[in-house]
């Protein structure tokens, strides 16, 4: 097999002639020397493959309408090169970053690419340059930087093409950037430009289904400024595809008990995006209520919000985490009051927050409606939240919560366990809190009978009455 730079010699020469398909010819026989790209030196391939992007820069700045296809095909060959020489060779990736012609040259022909040949026939190049400048960032901080700085405008252009593959392997160089740049500058979004580079991502995530662009996405839950400079900016497809992620974040936390020390760098959502979210909730929560109309056209953005209120029902149980969430009395008052609404006007009559208690009726609900578990999600978030808290504790008891929590212990099929749900919440408020307790004394609870043991353990003894569980006066 040909000497690599042999090879890359003769490439070089072949463009000086403009002899494009010897030149792409050759770039094939260097990609197959699997071997002599391993063991090359560093430097001198790097110089060669810099000659040949330097004149295909220079032929390609020169053409006003379309590059020819000869041209095109060498330029994504010269591409595929370098992607795998970096793949293949430690040494030469980390070279690269003091031979900045070469994403110099990167940079002008993928420009010009795209501005001359606006339709589809360019997917091949950009393919391969976004795949080289991806090998090139993967674990090397250097490259990452350069790169993350020296494309940064460039990486819009490619979001923004028609062909999916190039979208999805500019969201891999972002997100390779990502992991050094986004953990070391928390102000990495007072950039206007990485603004739109990082809301173009979760577009093109959302309504391209780019696999790379949730990779985008998780980076940037760590991020404190995320959610505050791009949340208005998003579309509820947007939103939807952000709560889903945030969901499934959650739901891997490691229980609070698990010990060792927290780290909120290592936080799969930063703090300040998950208070973000509960200043939303507050702020949003009753247009929920605007479901109760049959011809309420609202439902992605109640969809959204049910979703927000769903995260921050798991995240007030990771106390050690995020205890910004328990501190919070607004978002406990806010809960309570939204809870008693829906549950008012469900028994208002036959709406969406009626109860639906007959396991026949299963048929007619639909899990991805705004409403299924949105019971039940609130009074999670108020068991969390008065969890060993006595103000929370008492606010309840001042907002008139824990009577509502009674009204909501029978079973319904559009709030699986909520009747569970109810149960912790009612042992949580009356724990070390005789006040709450003494409320309790004498009340009906009525779908409780299967749950008297776990009462008993909360301090809550009952009876039998007529047929109902009734809370008996406590002794402290």
């Amino acid at each position: 097999m040909d000497d690599i730079l042999s090879l890359t010699e003769i490439c070089v020469r072949s463009c000086n002639t403009n002899d494009w398909e010897k030149a792409r010819t050759y770039l094939q026989k260097t990609l197959a020397n699997e071997s002599g790209l391993k063991s090359v030196v560093p430097g001198t391939f790097l110089q060669s493959m810099n000659e040949v992007l330097k004149s295909l820069s220079e032929k390609i700045s020169h053409n006003d309408d379309k590059i020819s296809k000869p041209v095109q095909a060498c330029a994504a060959e010269c591409f595929r090169c370098l992607r795998q020489a970096c793949a293949l060779n430690s040494e030469l990736q980390k070279t690269l970053s003091s031979c900045l012609d070469i994403l110099e040259n990167t940079k002008i022909i993928t420009e010009r690419i795209i501005s001359v040949d606006a339709h589809k026939d360019n997917e091949n190049v950009l393919k391969c340059a976004a795949q080289f400048l991806g090998n090139a960032c993967v674990s090397n901080t250097a490259n990452q930087k350069i790169i993350w700085e020296l494309f940064l405008n460039q990486f819009r252009l490619f979001l923004h093409h028609a062909d999916s593959k190039v979208c999805d392997y500019t969201c891999m160089v972002v997100h390779t950037c990502l992991t050094t740049v986004a953990k070391s500058d928390q102000c990495l979004l007072t950039s206007a430009s990485a603004q739109d580079i990082v809301l173009t991502c979760i577009e093109a995530t959302a309504q391209k289904d780019v696999e790379w662009g949730l990779y985008v996405l998780e980076d940037m839950l760590r991020n404190d400024l995320f959610l505050p400079k791009l949340y208005s900016r998003m579309g509820h497809k947007e939103r939807l595809l952000l709560m889903e992620v945030m969901l499934a974040e959650m739901i891997e936390l490691p229980d609070d008990g698990s010990g060792g020390e927290l780290n909120p760098a290592q936080f799969a959502i930063s703090q300040a995006n998950l208070q973000f979210l509960a200043e939303d909730v507050k702020k949003e929560c009753n247009l929920i209520l605007k479901l109760k109309t049959p011809e309420s056209t609202d439902q992605e953005m109640a969809l959204v919000i049910a979703k927000e209120l769903e995260i921050i029902s798991i995240a007030a149980q990771h106390l050690a985490m995020y205890p910004g969430i328990q501190q919070d009395s607004e978002l406990l008052s806010s809960a309570v009051n939204l809870l008693r609404s829906i549950n008012d006007i469900g028994k208002s009559g036959d709406n969406v927050f009626s109860r639906e208690e007959k396991a026949s009726g299963m048929d007619n609900i639909d899990p991805h409606h705004p409403v299924f578990g949105l019971k039940k999600d609130l009074i999670r978030l108020i068991a969390n939240m008065v969890y060993k808290h006595r103000s929370n504790q008492d606010l309840v008891r001042t907002l008139d919560g824990i009577p509502l929590l009674l009204d909501l212990t029978m079973m319904d099929c559009h709030n699986p366990f909520i009747t569970q749900w109810v149960v912790l919440a009612l042992r949580n408020l009356v724990e070390n809190n005789k006040e709450n307790r003494q409320v309790l004394s004498g009340m009906s609870l009525q779908g409780m009978a299967g749950h008297i043991a776990t009462l008993r353990e909360a301090g809550i003894h009952t009876e039998l009455r007529g047929g109902k569980i009734v809370v008996k006066p406590v002794e402290d």
